[in-house]
């Protein structure tokens, strides 16, 4: 696997047009700023949008049941692929990279939008400074079909969190799947962070539930705007783990760790993907604090 990174405050790329591209729903501006700049360097572009109650896509229109994809996108997959990860959720992102996979494509790029700012609670900033208003209706931890495994209290797993803001959603978990073991759970946080200060909020946010959990596999770090750095933490983990022992990972950190959990997750079927289905707030984030696009090249 290998991920070449581009990171400017402006959209100067290397390349600077694609065959196809990929978006999803766009929620704040840095949606809509990336949606204009997919137009205006894709010769086609096609919306996918999943909805995880039904198991099944909204692509340009048409619906296609999740286990049609890869024979759907089939057709289309020709020439060169850009992915728009700041619009697309993680189930996009992960189900359109296995489609590909399939489809025996190797080379594709990622865009991906850094916010420079989000929205925080709206009640007094002193009270609430670290909480954030991200999120609306979550659905829970429901399987992703093709990505689910079994947990069970009869077989020994190791699971990772990648973690953000947001510890609800770890605590959601710890809750919806008591067959856990905490002793055997990772919590991965971004760091560094899109900005400097900003991991401190999600060691905040975080600590209180892992103490309460009494989580202690242990802790890890990876950029939090840098996908390889997230794959190349899972491939630490899974090494130790042993051979009677089973592998989750719940990608609930920023999208970035989400892009190199969807990439591991792709070429390694045996692991388990944990996701809980937020709906993200309209206007959630505000400003753009740097464009990225990865290039990947799965060897």
């Amino acid at each position: 696997m290998t991920i070449q990174m581009e990171h400017d405050d402006s959209p100067v790329f290397s390349r600077n047009q694609w065959d196809l591209a990929f978006v999803g729903d766009h929620l704040d501006d840095r949606g809509t700023e990336a949606a204009k700049y997919v137009n205006s360097v894709a010769k086609s572009v096609m919306k996918i949008v999943y909805s995880a109650n039904e198991f099944e896509f909204i692509i340009d229109g048409n619906t296609v049941s999740i286990d049609d994809l890869p024979k759907h996108l089939s057709q289309y997959i020709n020439g060169s692929i850009l992915l728009e990860a700041t619009t697309m959720g993680f189930v996009e992102i992960l189900t359109v990279l296995n489609a590909l996979k399939i489809a025996g494509s190797t080379s594709f790029s990622i865009l991906y939008l850094e916010p420079g700012g989000y929205k925080r609670k709206s009640k007094s900033l002193v009270m609430h400074r670290r909480e954030f208003d991200l999120s609306g209706e979550v659905l829970g931890y429901k399987a992703i079909p093709g990505f689910s495994k079994i947990l069970s209290d009869e077989i020994d797993q190791q699971v990772v969190f990648f973690v953000g803001f947001e510890s609800s959603r770890l605590d959601r978990a710890m809750e919806d799947y008591q067959m856990i073991n905490p002793k055997q759970c990772v919590v991965v946080f971004g760091v560094p962070a899109f900005k400097s200060g900003w991991e401190i909020d999600s060691f905040a946010n975080n600590i209180g539930t892992m103490n309460d959990r009494k989580i202690s596999g242990g802790i890890h770090y990876c950029g939090a705007n840098n996908p390889l750095s997230a794959y190349v933490a899972l491939e630490e983990i899974k090494s130790g783990i042993q051979k009677n022992e089973s592998m989750f990972v719940a990608p609930i950190g920023t999208k970035p760790t989400s892009i190199g959990t969807a990439l591991f997750a792709i070429n390694n079927p045996n692991i388990g993907v944990l996701y809980d289905h937020p709906t993200k707030d309209r206007g959630r984030t505000k400003e753009i604090l740097s464009w990225n696009l990865y290039n990947i090249e799965i060897n």
